[in-house]
């Protein structure tokens, strides 16, 4: 709620003097509908809380946060005391979020939260979220689901989603590929992900500029498909791909 709050009062800007606010977070979940410079395709982005929908791995993760003494006695029980709460509110975010897939008519479909569905990393996969989202993904053919909480650089596939974790800004945690998994590595670094009117350009980073991993997704839905001249879609991709590699080796940028 504070973060919320911080979000809403700009304070970023306000306090810190960082204009446009770098710190965005209106709500518990929303999505955004952004368009392509050209207007020649849409990306809607979903983000969750899955905190609140895990409820059973948040409720470990705080349990042993307060064997560690990172989490006060009080807090703790604070926080099993809103659990019927944060069950209700679970409902009509799992409601919200299949509405929203549903009712969608963009080119492609972006779905974020802290919890990975899929991860070889130290907290691993998050069976709650296999159970409740996966399944909505799938089935409103989400294109990719990108989340953090692991210390590890990810990318694995499963029937059809691309799932992403990126959690190794700053700490290094463990790894041991899945079955799904395409990609994994301990390093610290970040991603930079580029939606095209077609495909999805995703590149991990390290800390020095490196970079580690690429991978290419193409759109999965198909809901506007027009007749276009190859030219111009070439020449819209291409451009971007020549800017990514142009980024010099010392310098972070997520594009």
């Amino acid at each position: 709620e504070a973060q919320i709050e911080f979000s809403r009062q700009g304070r970023d800007c306000k306090v810190f003097q960082h204009c446009p606010s770098r710190w965005i977070l209106p709500r518990y979940w929303y999505s955004k509908l952004l368009s392509s410079s050209q207007k020649s395709f849409t990306a809607l982005f979903v983000f969750l809380d899955t905190v609140i929908i895990a409820e059973g791995s948040s409720a470990d993760i705080a349990r042993e946060k307060a064997s560690m003494r990172q989490l006060s006695n009080q807090d703790l029980q604070k926080w099993e005391r809103w659990a019927e709460q944060r069950k209700v509110m679970a409902r009509l975010q799992l409601q919200w979020l299949e509405e929203t897939l549903n009712s969608s008519k963009a080119d492609w479909i972006v779905v974020a939260g802290h919890y990975p569905i899929f991860s070889g990393g130290e907290h691993g996969s998050t069976p709650e979220l296999q159970e409740v989202v996966r399944p909505l993904l799938e089935k409103y053919k989400v294109d990719a689901y990108l989340c953090g909480h692991d210390h590890t650089l990810q990318h694995m596939r499963s029937d059809g989603v691309d799932y992403f974790v990126s959690g190794a800004g700053a700490l290094r945690g463990e790894y041991t590929p899945l079955a799904e998994s395409l990609f994994g590595t301990t390093e610290n670094g970040f991603m930079a992900h580029r939606i095209g009117p077609d495909r999805m350009d995703v590149s991990v980073i390290s800390g020095s500029g490196r970079t580690l991993y690429r991978a290419f997704i193409r759109r999965r839905r198909k809901l506007h498909e027009k007749p276009k001249k190859k030219d111009n879609v070439e020449e819209e991709w291409d451009e971007g791909e020549k800017d990514l590699e142009d980024v010099p080796h010392n310098v972070f940028r997520i594009i």
